[in-house]
């Protein structure tokens, strides 16, 4: 019989990482954390390849994923990219990437995801309401970013919108130094925005030649200046105030 007060040892678990990412369920009592952990299983997916039908409930334990919205032209539109910690599925006919759902989730490098029985992870949102609100404080963003990502590839200009792409995905990635790795082949990019690969190269030259970025190999970037690039995409981080 296990020891309530001296719970196994879950670090060493495949499941483990649902703890990382999820902080909360640390307050749950030993069996409850052993049950979340041991009914867990991993899942990988290669860069590039799509998220499987049949992912249910899914805590993206490493990598980083590309929601894309089908259009009728077959092309794809960006509208988040979720990265490690992200929780998919929970949300009762939402986000967890089906075609039902109207979105294709991709992974843009190798990812690993804990798959998550969905009778437990209820029971975890009534046992744990902090838990709750952290995700239901993560669906209001990426609904937020998503609107923002169907307003930038409004723009007409290609330069814009590619202005646009680097200051949002600047924001999820976090560069450090103002580098910026892009985790987008250009030919996929060039779809993603709208546009064909030569026009999209042009665009990059143009940015650079503005003084907005420094280009420094095909899939990075120097970022110099993100207000600029801000101004250009027409995507300001806050609304002016109001008139008086």
């Amino acid at each position: 019989m296990a020891d309530h007060d001296h719970p196994p040892d879950l670090s060493t678990r495949p499941g483990a990482g649902v703890l990382r990412h999820m902080p909360e369920c640390l307050a749950l009592p030993g069996p409850k954390r052993a049950a979340l952990i041991d009914s867990s299983r991993l899942m990988q997916i290669a860069a590039g390849a799509p998220l499987p039908d049949g992912v249910d409930v899914a805590c993206l334990l490493s990598g980083r994923l590309a929601v894309l919205k089908p259009m009728p032209d077959g092309r794809g539109h960006i509208v988040g990219l979720p990265g490690a910690g992200a929780v998919l599925g929970w949300t009762a006919g939402a986000g967890n990437g089906t075609a039902a759902d109207g979105y294709d989730i991709t992974a843009l490098e190798p990812c690993e995801l804990a798959l998550l029985d969905r009778g437990l992870f209820c029971d975890l949102l009534q046992t744990l309401p902090d838990l709750e609100q952290r995700l239901i404080a993560q669906v209001l963003d990426e609904a937020e970013a998503a609107r923002d990502w169907l307003r930038l590839l409004a723009q007409p200009k290609v330069t814009d919108r590619l202005a646009g792409f680097l200051m949002m995905l600047g924001r999820e990635l976090m560069p450090c130094d103002g580098v910026l790795h892009i985790p987008f082949r250009r030919a996929d990019l060039a779809s993603y925005l709208g546009t064909r690969k030569e026009t999209l190269s042009r665009a990059f030259h143009q940015l650079e030649a503005e003084g907005a970025i420094r280009i420094l190999d095909p899939a990075a970037v120097q970022i110099l200046q993100p207000a600029l690039l801000e101004d250009m995409a027409g995507l300001d981080a806050e609304d002016p105030p109001a008139p008086i």
